[in-house]
């Protein structure tokens, strides 16, 4: 009952807010009631920045797809249900609201290139970030109220992967496809949304609990939102896409690599153990080093800093 009535109050409240900021606008009280215009569409396709409100309905879109249509996929082979999954109920909303609303693809969902340094870095937070993640989900699996959660959680990954069968298909379709299709919802259009009317902080904090909601798992609000706002600062930071698909891919990938024993115990523990505590120390140290030089090297999205800063800009 607690649940249910928490989760339709936030819908509630979103729609609220989300009706108020539209008629708050003027061209939507002083349009009347005149149909829309096609050409002025077509003229205008790409030049919208998103917000808050493209974001939440992004959201919305996929969560009610998933459970809509997520139910009706268990009878299809393994690897189609995640094609299905990822493809058409978490990156097709994001893709469809962007061509309906004219955003502009590139700056809304960060396809820029990469800083070298950026992608060279995205390894080192992945592993000692992951590392010091399994910490924090070996010291909430204590509590009941997420043992029981995270152990099913954990079974329906496990039988997942004994479905997919070889290693090669497992890391396609559980570490890279995801990777791919999460960061281009989330840290695309959610990002982008919640970064123009909430400011970066609260942008970067709200797209990480949004992220980790969506895991639908108590101990994923947690371990997977935090995971979720390390993404989406070092989007915002580096301004590439390609950056946080990298780590989220590597990180999703050594997940999966420890869970099936294919790394040292002493770095990743199976049956949710810690790792030694010289591996914990190591990774405590290069976590924020990383962060450090992540952040020194060039590529801050200067559209979005310009924004923040007030000066003009051609987003």
């Amino acid at each position: 009952v607690a649940v249910t009535f928490a989760s339709s109050s936030i819908y509630a409240l979103v729609a609220l807010r989300w009706t108020w900021s539209i008629f708050q606008r003027e061209d939507v009280l002083l349009r009347g009631g005149a149909d829309f215009d096609w050409r002025q569409w077509l003229r205008t396709w790409g030049t919208v920045r998103p917000g808050i409100g493209s974001a939440l309905v992004a959201v919305i879109a996929m969560m009610a797809l998933q459970l809509s249509i997520g139910p009706t996929l268990k009878d299809m082979a393994t690897h189609r249900i995640m094609l299905t999954h990822q493809l058409l109920l978490i990156a097709m909303p994001a893709a469809v609201i962007a061509m309906l609303l004219s955003l502009n693809f590139r700056r809304t969902f960060r396809l820029r290139a990469a800083n070298p340094v950026h992608l060279a870095l995205a390894p080192v937070i992945a592993v000692s970030g992951l590392i010091l993640v399994s910490c924090l989900n070996w010291w909430l699996l204590r509590f009941s109220f997420f043992r029981a959660t995270g152990i099913e959680h954990g079974k329906i990954l496990i039988d997942t992967m004994n479905s997919l069968g070889s290693f090669p298909s497992i890391l396609a379709f559980m570490a890279v496809l995801p990777a791919v299709c999460e960061e281009f919802l989330f840290r695309g259009i959610v990002l982008s949304g919640f970064r123009r009317d909430l400011g970066r902080w609260v942008g970067i904090a709200g797209t990480g609990l949004v992220f980790g909601i969506a895991h639908q798992a108590p101990i994923a609000i947690v371990t997977v939102g935090l995971f979720g706002i390390l993404l989406s600062w070092m989007a915002l930071r580096s301004g590439a896409l390609l950056v946080t698909i990298i780590t989220h891919a590597l990180w999703n990938g050594c997940l999966i690599t420890a869970a099936m024993g294919k790394l040292p115990a002493w770095l990743f523990p199976p049956d949710d153990g810690l790792p030694k505590p010289s591996v914990i120390a190591l990774a405590a140290l290069a976590l924020p080093v990383a962060l450090w030089f992540f952040w020194r090297a060039a590529g801050t999205d200067e559209d979005e800093a310009a924004v923040e800063r007030g000066m003009p800009s051609d987003f």
